[in-house]
């Protein structure tokens, strides 16, 4: 068992392998429907922090047949779901007391499914591998979490949290980095654009934030083509009705110095999705690769608007997966190799006679994102990663 002592309370964690986990510590009190968070109660109470909490509530996701089965079963709860999950091997040496760099994991899911608190994003692996102390952080989902309400920051928040205590854990608190993946990706490059102050670092994977929408179009769509189905369909997020600052996806950091951002995104991301909705037995070959329509294109207009702005940015693409997947290297199949193959055993990206090549580059590329995380350290094809291919220095 592992323990830490926060303002809020005593956390009694798991230990095993040298890294300590805890799950579902609170970044602020229990969320009140369409209210802004707020700090965290102070307490002397001790707390199990042993188990899986609560996600927030949400549909299932269209990826479902690909991903990972949630073990223990997720569970959900909208005012419950205010917590974190932090993995940190700073905690098993007394006589170890440096900081380590954070990574602060943000899930995708389109905005409207995923969570901190399933199996599939268990930060164990990035942890001891990045020698980094991890956390995975919640957020609300769908209309609970992005219906406009003026002054509300995505996510800001957990990052003050992160802050304010990660040091109880063994963090650097001047040393944090968002990493995120689909929406998740789309957060880390608001909190760049918006509180750049909060970060040191930034990792874009898959993200979709660079389509852009420009607000007449999008009001003249939802008074048209979308008003037949305004009873039914499912709440789209936006930052707000008419936010300047990131309308297009593509507005250089404001502040907050020179920042060290990895952009990737897979050879064939978008292709997944036009296998969804497509007519049962459909050939791989038929299906259109929108990877460059959702991914690509979007991507390295960003990483050319933030080099003109002297930030210091990579590109890569993650373009290996094994022969069995169709697919390719599709959306989504860069996160076995960021948090291993023990709770992704049984999403198809995985077979039994790929399970060993998953665990060894997987290893490597975690290995590499600590030592990005820890100075900025660039991400070289030379580092034998042999899964993703820098597209520039």
């Amino acid at each position: 068992m592992a323990s830490v002592t926060l303002p809020q309370g005593r956390y009694i964690g798991n230990s095993e392998d040298c890294i300590s986990s805890f799950h579902g510590i609170p970044y602020a009190q229990p969320f009140k429907r369409f209210q802004l968070p707020q700090p965290p109660i102070p307490s002397n109470e001790e707390f199990k922090a042993t188990e899986f909490s609560y996600n927030s509530p949400q549909n299932p996701s269209r990826l479902d047949a690909y991903l990972f089965i949630p073990d223990p079963p997720a569970k959900y709860d909208e005012a419950a779901a205010s917590v974190l999950s932090v993995y940190t091997p700073s905690l098993h040496n007394a006589e170890d007391s440096r900081l380590r760099p954070v990574i602060v994991w943000i899930h995708g899911g389109a905005f409207l499914t995923g969570g901190s608190q399933l199996s599939g994003y268990q930060g164990t692996l990035l942890a001891r591998d990045a020698d980094a102390v991890v956390v995975t952080i919640n957020y609300r989902l769908g209309a609970l979490g992005f219906l406009y309400h003026p002054g509300r920051s995505i996510d800001k928040n957990t990052f003050e949290w992160v802050r304010a205590n990660i040091s109880a854990f063994g963090g650097d608190p001047g040393n944090v980095t968002s990493f995120g993946q689909s929406a998740g990706a789309y957060i880390t490059q608001t909190l760049l654009e918006l509180r750049p102050d909060l970060l040191e670092r930034g990792i874009l994977q898959s993200s979709p934030a660079a389509i852009e929408n420009p607000p007449e179009l999008v009001r003249n769509f939802i008074r048209t083509t979308m008003a037949p189905f305004a009873p039914t369909a499912t709440f789209g997020p936006g930052l707000s009705p008419d936010d300047k600052s990131t309308s297009t996806g593509q507005t250089a950091l404001a502040s907050g110095g020179k920042k060290q951002i990895l952009v990737g995104w897979t050879k064939t991301d978008g292709l997944i999705f036009s296998q969804i909705g497509a007519p049962l037995g459909t050939p791989v070959s038929d299906l259109k690769d929108v990877t460059d329509e959702l991914f690509r294109d979007g991507s390295k207009a960003i990483v050319e608007k933030w080099k003109n702005d002297g930030h210091d940015v990579t590109m890569f693409e993650m373009n290996w997966s094994p022969p069995h997947l169709e697919l390719g290297p599709t959306h989504c199949t860069d996160l076995p190799l960021v948090f291993g193959t023990e709770t992704w055993g049984a999403s198809s990206f995985l077979s039994e006679d790929s399970t060993h090549e998953w665990k060894e580059r997987g290893k490597r590329w975690r290995q590499a994102l600590g030592r990005f995380v820890e100075n900025g350290t660039k991400i070289e094809t030379t580092d034998g990663i042999e899964v993703f291919h820098c597209i520039c220095p």
